[in-house]
């Protein structure tokens, strides 16, 4: 099973206005413009290939990912946004890694037990 967290799927505008001003010679932000051609690669075709299982949790509040929905999959992907899960849930980019209620999201994915949230946890 494949569970990604706020990953900027189709490129992120802050990785558009970083690369205005060269990026500081790092590659990966470069490719996380949108319409990079790394992006363009990458998501050209099936977003899930395979017998994968895909899942991708992001939150509308994301301050590095803008769009926020550029954090979804297509292609029959499961995606969550928090805060339709959880309205009140406060969470931004970084916070994801460390929030209770993603981790359970996240781990539901990974065991196959559905999308049911927990949003008090944490």
């Amino acid at each position: 099973h494949y569970v990604s967290l706020g990953t900027p799927q189709y490129g992120t505008i802050a990785g558009n206005l970083a690369a205005m001003f060269g990026c500081a010679g790092l590659p990966a932000c470069a490719e996380m413009t949108t319409n990079s051609a790394f992006l363009t690669a990458l998501n050209a075709g099936d977003d899930t290939p395979g017998a994968t299982k895909y899942t991708a949790i992001y939150t509308e509040m994301d301050e590095l990912v803008q769009p926020y929905f550029n954090a979804r999959l297509e292609d029959g992907a499961v995606n969550i946004k928090l805060q339709a899960k959880c309205p009140l849930r406060i969470v931004g980019h970084l916070g994801l890694i460390a929030d209770g209620t993603v981790y359970g999201l996240a781990k539901k994915a990974i065991l196959d037990q559905g999308t049911t949230a927990n949003c008090f946890a944490l």
